[in-house]
């Protein structure tokens, strides 16, 4: 993986749209990351992990914490990153969900999280996928790593790997579980743990489930009649089901005195029932001889009504037509008196003459056709003659207005002239304007500075005194230190000394005179007292180099700020700066009117130009609308005299209408009436003989007669169905009355009924009694049989059960690093972890050799510090000096963070040949390189600079002044009150 170039706006302190050329940087190989504290210089290596990520390390990517709080609302915060991975240059485009104003209203919206991915092909960059999903799957598949494990490897934190070299094995794991994901492992063990857990529980299951069916047995074997059960119910269940015999013979004597006395009970019911169906027959067949007469009438009224059904239609008709001859009559009465009444002398007169009337009548009314278009076009022309007196007068208005503008405007042209003028020199002493406030500002600004400043000077001089006190303290205490340790070397050395054994110093098998403690000497001190001492005196040098450029660095930003502001106060050059302000304002107000000026002048002379054209425009318009209105004037007067002559004694031409209309509408219906009429009176006549003729044919006397036997539909059914069922009642009856069998029942005496319903009920009972006897035995047998089934099921269940119980539970043991057989006492999980750690001092090794000139190496240990059972994640530093194993809590400051360093560089290694080979080209190491003296800082840069090797990149992000002289390309990040700013450097 390759950085080139990385854009971030309104993200952290930056405010802003700024830019880093990764590409620029990587070319010296190693560059420098500084600025002051809080500046941002942890937010660039933030932008790299959220572009690529859509996260940040830690607390600082929760929240509102990625948008920057000096950001204009409507600047949107985006991160943009160009980057190699697998082997082709992929643009990220990345912004997190934000608040915005909304573009129309007030208020606030908010806008989700976005993400574009583009790839640089031969056209150029072509966009690849905007869904997050998607983009976040292809480069997680491109890194092989994740988040946690990319801000371990690719963004080096040397606090934490501080903090890791020294922790016991429970404080790795954590870290160690994240980098190389083996939760799987874990996993595993929580899933033995639990597997063991549920099989004792399938165990405990199985021993419930066979003491139940146990209790089963011996439930059952207690409902047997003649036996006790006793506490071995298991091997006596088969005799005792064997022994639960039935009364088969009591049992088939009982059920054949059942069927006898059903049998008994079923004749004499069927005896019963043919004899009350004979006398119902002989009752039915004496009422209907009773009702012969009434059905003699049906069928007579039945046969007329029949006959009669031809004959109503023809009737009915005959009726209508009657009433349609009363409504012609009355309709030609009303129609004649209307028409006598508008014209008198033709009341009497016969359709012929009628439509001779009507017909001038229409010739009339073509004739006022003619003249409605002849109305119409006078309407019109009355309402033109209307509009051009109106143009007439609008022409002769316009002519008056033009003529006044033409005298007013030469003056308006001088005036607009000055004003372009005056604008256009306001327009050239803008930038005067723009410089002069530029420079109040910046004085002003400075002024503050100053004052500011002036008190952190103090500040600043207070804790370097401080610093330089405290330095000076360790320097002697360390020094006092080393002189009583090496005061009481010899006492250490003679107390180890054994007869026999050789001296160290000398090589003698003999010590005449060992050194005594209690000659005077001073009381020894031990070797890690010395360390920590010497520890203690870096840390303080640190912290005073720190403080003295943290001081001379407040001095000089002070020295800057009173040269330029002078000694005006901060209120003073408030003023100027507002004068000047207000100046400019005015005079860019002034010179923004230079256009609109201009385009006025313009306007001024195009207006005298359309003046002259506007006049000779008016005295055409005058004439035309002159001439034709004379024309309409005359065509109005002629069509007016016509019109009056063809109204004659009528109000209108519409009045005139409407009376010949009227006059129409009687003739027509007059006409009409006396057809209708005529038409009825011939109808009427036609259907009256017709049905005279039909009654007749039918058998009847005359028309009435059949009127008057005529039935509906729904009569004639009803009365034929009565006779219907007359005659199939008789019919029925007289076959049920001849059947041989009712007639031999019916001549035998009644049953008992009573007599064979008792029996029947005794033998049921009886039936029943000796039925349950038999089912009670038959259902202890077979629950006898299923219970110890069951048994034997259980039984056979709980072997397997407990073996597979056993086999979880020493697993789950051995993984979890209980059991006898793990020597080491180490979980699978450590185990794991251990050979990666292994892996990771191996690899760390390398590079801490060199940091400390051959004499430190780290080393994996299975063995845990006193007092732990548990070994598996221990790490050692081996010193080639004194051949000796050390904690890493015994390394000074200097020593911890080179072997810190070491230790996150060769866990890079690893997590990258653990991610399938995956290549760093840029790495970023972030601060402790202050607690370096001159010769280690050294041969800590000549490791970085193996590091630039088959072109990779490594960023030091450090506020240590000493390494801006030695690192030439830098990236310098500086805070404002108005957020922060860049600055890159590229050596020449």
């Amino acid at each position: 993986m390759r950085l080139h170039h990385l854009e971030v706006q309104a993200f952290g302190p930056f405010a802003d749209r700024h830019a880093v050329d990764v590409d620029a940087l990587a070319d010296a190989g190693l560059f420098l990351l500084h600025g002051d504290t809080g500046a941002g210089k942890t937010t660039l290596l933030d932008a790299v992990s959220f572009a690529l990520f859509g996260t940040v390390p830690g607390a600082r990517g929760g929240g509102d914490a990625l948008r920057s709080h000096h950001a204009d609302p409507a600047v949107p915060t985006e991160v943009v990153l160009e980057a190699t991975l697998g082997g082709r240059r992929l643009r990220i485009t990345r912004s997190p969900k934000q608040e915005r104003p909304k573009k129309r209203g007030t208020g606030t919206t908010t806008d989700p999280a976005r993400v574009s991915l583009e790839v640089h092909g031969p056209t150029g960059w072509m966009t690849r996928s905007t869904r997050l999903d998607e983009v976040g799957h292809e480069l997680d598949a491109l890194l092989g790593m994740g988040a946690e494990q990319f801000h371990q490897v690719v963004l080096l934190p040397q606090g934490d790997f501080a903090t890791f070299l020294r922790a016991d094995a429970e404080a790795r794991r954590p870290l160690l579980e994240r980098l190389f994901a083996t939760g799987r492992y874990a996993d595993v063990e929580a899933w033995l743990d639990q597997r063991a857990k549920d099989l004792a529980a399938d165990v405990r299951d199985g021993d419930e489930r066979l003491g139940l069916a146990l209790q089963s047995v011996r439930a059952v074997c207690a409902g047997l009649p003649d036996d006790e059960p006793s506490d071995d119910v298991v091997p006596t269940t088969e005799g005792a089901a064997d022994e639960a015999t039935f009364p088969t013979a009591a049992l088939a004597d009982t059920d054949r005195a059942h069927r006898q006395a059903r049998s008994a009970h079923e004749a004499a019911g069927a005896l019963a029932e043919r004899q009350a169906r004979h006398a119902r027959a002989a009752a039915v067949l004496a009422r209907l001889d009773a009702d012969a007469d009434d059905q003699h009438r049906r069928r007579a009224t039945l046969d007329a009504a029949h006959r009669a059904a031809g004959v109503v239609p023809l009737a009915t008709q005959l009726g209508e037509r009657r009433m349609a001859v009363a409504q012609a009559t009355d309709r030609h009465a009303t129609a004649r008196r209307a028409l006598a009444a508008r014209r008198p002398e033709l009341g009497e007169a016969d359709v012929d003459e009628l439509r001779a009337a009507a017909e001038v009548l229409v010739a009339d009314l073509a004739e006022l056709d003619r003249l409605d278009e002849l109305d119409a076009e006078r309407a019109e022309l009355d309402d033109r003659q209307r509009r051009l007196r109106l143009d007439l007068e609008q022409a002769e208005a316009d002519l008056a207005a033009v003529t006044a503008e033409a005298t007013a405007a030469p003056a308006l042209l001088d005036e607009r002239r000055a004003a372009l003028a005056d604008a256009t020199l306001a327009a050239d002493q803008l930038d005067d304007r723009r410089r002069r406030e530029a420079e109040a500002a910046e004085r002003r600004e400075a002024a503050r500075r100053r004052d500011e400043l002036a008190e952190a000077c103090t500040a600043a001089d207070q804790q370097r005194r401080v610093a330089v006190d405290a330095h000076q303290a360790a320097v002697d205490r360390h020094l006092a230190l080393v002189q009583r340790r090496l005061d009481g070397l010899a006492v250490e050395l003679a107390e180890g000394l054994a007869a026999g054994d050789a001296c160290p110093v000398c090589g003698s098998d003999e010590h005449p005179a060992p050194a005594d403690a209690d000659a005077g000497r001073p009381e020894p001190v031990a070797a890690d007292v010395v360390a920590d001492a010497a520890g203690a005196a870096d840390r303080a040098r640190s912290r005073r180099e720190a403080a003295e450029a943290d001081a001379a660095e407040v001095h000089a930003q002070h020295r800057a700020a009173v040269a330029l502001a002078g000694e005006a106060s901060v209120v003073e050059l408030a003023a100027a700066l507002a004068e000047a302000a207000s100046a400019r304002l005015a005079t860019e107000q002034r010179a923004d009117e230079v256009g609109s000026c201009r385009a006025a002048v313009e306007q001024a002379i195009a207006a005298v130009d359309q003046l002259d054209q506007r006049r000779g425009d008016a005295h055409q318009a005058i004439a035309t609308a002159q001439a034709e209105l004379t024309a309409v004037t005359d065509r109005l007067g002629r069509l007016a005299a016509e019109v009056a002559a063809a109204i004659g004694a009528h109000g209108s031409l519409a009045d005139r209408r409407r009376h010949c209309l009227a006059e129409r509408r009687a003739f027509i219906d007059a006409i009409e009436a006396t057809v209708a009429l005529t038409t009825a009176d011939d109808e009427a006549a036609t259907a009256e003989r017709r049905a005279t003729r039909a009654a007749l044919d039918a058998g009847f006397d005359d028309l009435g007669a059949a009127v008057v036997a005529a039935l509906d539909e729904a009569e004639r059914d009803r009365l034929a169905t009565a006779i219907r069922h007359h005659d199939d009642e008789r019919a029925a009856a007289r076959a049920t009355l001849d059947d041989p069998e009712l007639v031999r029942a019916a001549a035998e005496p009644a049953p008992d009924r009573q007599a064979t319903e008792h029996a029947l009920a005794a033998a049921e009972q009886a039936l029943d009694r000796a039925t349950g006897a038999e089912a009670v035995l038959a259902t202890v047998r077979r629950q006898l049989e299923r219970r110890v089934a069951e048994v034997a099921d259980a039984v056979a269940a709980v072997g397997p059960r407990r073996q597979r119980y056993d086999t979880a539970r020493e697993l789950a043991q051995l993984v979890a690093g209980r059991s006898d057989d793990n020597r080491l006492r180490m979980r699978l999980s450590t185990f794991v972890l251990a050979a990666r750690l292994e892996q990771v001092a191996a690899a760390a090794s390398e590079r801490l050799a060199r940091m400390s000139g051959g004499r430190y190496a780290l080393r994996h240990t299975d063995a845990e510090r006193a007092g732990r059972k548990r070994g598996g994640l221990g790490l050692v530093v081996v010193d080639a000096w004194s051949g000796t194993e050390r904690d890493p809590a015994t390394l000074s400051g200097g020593e911890t963070f080179f072997a810190s360093l070491a230790l996150a560089l060769g866990l890079a290694d690893v997590i990258c040949a653990e991610s399938g080979g995956t290549r760093i080209d840029t790495l970023f190491i972030d601060e402790g390189f202050g607690s370096l003296d001159e010769a280690t800082l050294s041969d800590v840069m000549d490791v970085l600079d193996d590091l630039r090797g088959g072109g990779r990149s490594v960023g030091i992000v450090s506020h240590v002044a000493d390494l801006r002289d030695r690192i030439t390309t830098q990236v310098e990040v500086r805070k404002g009150q108005h957020g922060s700013t860049l600055r890159q450097v590229t050596a020449a």
